[in-house]
Formats: structure tokens, sequence, C-alpha cells
């Protein structure tokens, strides 16, 4: 009837201007950005207010903060920010969006008005312009595209819904 994506949370993959995957993710369970995420704690109070967490490595801002220190090159190079399950629907659909809750774990997405902030994103430096659209876990964000049906073998036109991450739907479940 439907295919639903779900996969690990706050794990950015880095797209291109060709909506060409840019290097290895980095696994929410990845330390690496241990400093980045020292650096950011003296924003804990915006992200305590807008997100209800504050920075640690595990949450996308230290991620990025990371990359943007340590890969420069391949920084700047992105064109749109999305996690492992939106790659899938993009893969399928030809669609470049995510989830609200995916939204959250990046610490840039304003929970109460549901949209991105400028404000947030300016504490890694992060272009707000980077992030993709956003859309509701149960909303129907595409069909299976020609390729899609190619690449995956799902029936072209099956109605693709927009998912979540594994922790939200763990806790469904």
């Amino acid at each position: 009837l439907a295919v639903c994506m779900s996969g690990v949370t706050h794990s950015p993959v880095l797209l291109d201007k060709n909506i060409k995957v840019l290097g290895n993710v980095i696994h929410i369970t990845d330390i690496r950005s241990n400093s980045q995420s020292v650096k950011l704690s003296k924003f804990n109070e915006l992200f305590l207010k807008y997100n209800f967490n504050p920075v640690s490595p595990m949450w996308t801002v230290s991620m990025l903060l990371w990359i943007k220190e340590n890969e420069p090159e391949r920084y700047q190079k992105i064109a749109k920010i999305i996690f492992p399950k939106d790659y899938i629907r993009f893969m399928l659909t030809g669609q470049v969006a995510t989830d609200e809750i995916d939204a959250q774990g990046t610490l840039f997405f304003d929970t109460l008005s549901k949209k991105w902030s400028r404000e947030l994103a300016s504490t890694a430096g992060i272009d707000t312009g980077l992030l993709p659209d956003v859309m509701l876990p149960s909303s129907i964000s595409g069909k299976v595209s020609r390729s899609g049906s190619f690449w995956s073998g799902l029936r072209e036109g099956t109605p693709v819904i927009t998912g979540t991450t594994d922790t939200l739907l763990e806790i469904l479940a």
C-alpha cells in the first residue's frame, strides 16, 4: 500500500549541487566532534529553549562544525543536508526533505514554530539554505518514481511516507 522510511538519527548525509553524497556519514555514536560540542556549549541555554536538549557530539550541529573545521573543502561543496532515511526516500522519489524529528536533532530547528532557525544555525555558522524542507513524519511525501522503481524493485507510483527516526519508532513500537 505504501512505503515508509526509518533510520538512524542526527547523522548528516551531505549532498552536493548535483545531489551526490559528499563522503561518509558521521554516525550518532562517533564522538570526534567532542571539542566542537565544548565550543558550542556556550549556546546550551538557546538549544534548551528551542530543542529541549543541550549540545553534545551526538547532535548534528557538532558534527557539521567538525566537518567545517576539519574538512573545509568538503564543507564548501555542501548544497543540502539530509539524513540516511531521507537519502533512501530521495532515491525512491527524487524529493529532498526531512521530517520534524530529524530536523529537531540538528539543534537548528525551532520546535515551537516548526521551522528552521537562523539564530540556532548561526551558532555553528550554518546557512539555513543548506537545510531541507521539513514534513510531518506521517505525510505522504511522494511516490516511487520510474528510476526509484528500477533502483528498488518497488512498483512505480507507490506512495512514500516521510518517516522518522529510529528512536521515535522504537518508542512507538
